[in-house]
């Protein structure tokens, strides 16, 4: 997917875990060549692709027993020619799958919905708000399948904000399909929190938090991060464009953020043309590096 592929990833790790030899590798950071001696015929992978590496693959004609499919927002337009081609890279996932192969896809985005249709194996769909024949949550209680009780309810989660919802769902339908016991998934997600670079809270100080969202590289990523935390919020924002739209962003920046620091680049030249034509725009600075900005948002709270 576009957004959350690490969280998922490292949390469906921890899921496997409780009952396999398994290894975490892929864009979170980790080669698969460092891992490939210490695995066997026995062990899971579970393997972080992004849209550039599903590409490399496609010449091989290789795929994933189970695939997963998280959401797609335009990204990368710096690396991919339009949207089509953006959403082709993704399909690799599973287009070279046998009919043994199961792709579990997020009912939730209007893009990744449709994708069933493409599997050449079995398919499920997870939703964080409507009712599927796999994982789903509804009225704040988290389900395995249609029928079955409750497996907790979604306050007991560690892992906080509402983008994280389809997260959770899609790493137990991994978990599900492995056959994870339930109180095994209950420990996980009691105690999994996330992982660096998320939304991550840094430390409090004079009363003030600081959370690192470093890896909300595109529009619809910071918006998440803007509607977990709400108003009253400095952002530090900024940097280089990946040849997107910054309008949706600038109206709920515009909303949302009571000082906004801007970072040099052409992006941050995009917000600021948008954020003119709203009355409600917060004030704006702008910083040569990280470290002046944390040091100017510190001193204006």
């Amino acid at each position: 997917g576009t957004k959350g592929k690490s969280t998922t990833s490292a949390l469906t790790y921890e899921l496997l875990k409780k009952s396999y030899t398994v290894f975490l590798a892929g864009n979170i950071g980790k080669s698969p060549l460092d891992i490939i001696d210490n695995t066997d015929a026995n062990s899971l992978v579970v393997l972080e692709l992004s849209s550039w590496q599903l590409e490399d693959m496609a010449p091989l004609q290789v795929a994933p027993h189970v695939g997963v499919v998280l959401n797609i927002y335009p990204d990368h337009f710096n690396l991919h020619a339009d949207m089509n081609d953006y959403v082709a890279a993704k399909k690799t996932i599973f287009h070279f799958q046998k009919t043994d192969d199961i792709t579990l896809l997020n009912y939730d985005d209007e893009i990744v919905r449709h994708f069933f249709s493409e599997v050449p194996g079995e398919y499920r769909f997870f939703s964080a708000s409507s009712r599927v024949k796999g994982v789903f949550i509804q009225e704040e209680h988290i389900y395995l399948n249609e029928g079955a009780e409750p497996l907790m309810n979604v306050s007991e989660a560690a892992l906080k904000g509402k983008h994280n919802l389809s997260n959770i769902c899609a790493a137990l339908s991994v978990a599900e399909f492995y056959k994870i016991r339930p109180k095994d998934m209950r420990l996980v997600l009691r105690s999994f929190k996330g992982i660096p670079y998320r939304q991550e809270f840094v430390r409090e100080v004079h009363g003030i938090e600081f959370f690192n969202d470093t890896t909300a590289t595109n529009p619809h990523a910071t918006i998440a991060a803007l509607e977990r935390f709400g108003p009253s919020l400095i952002l530090i924002a900024g940097g280089v464009d990946k040849k997107l739209s910054y309008g949706e962003l600038a109206s709920k920046i515009a909303r949302s953020v009571k000082y906004l620091i801007l970072l040099p680049g052409s992006a941050s030249e995009k917000i600021k043309s948008h954020l003119a034509s709203f009355k409600s725009a917060p004030s704006i600075e702008e910083a040569d590096s990280m470290n002046e900005a944390v040091t100017s948002a510190f001193r204006y709270a």
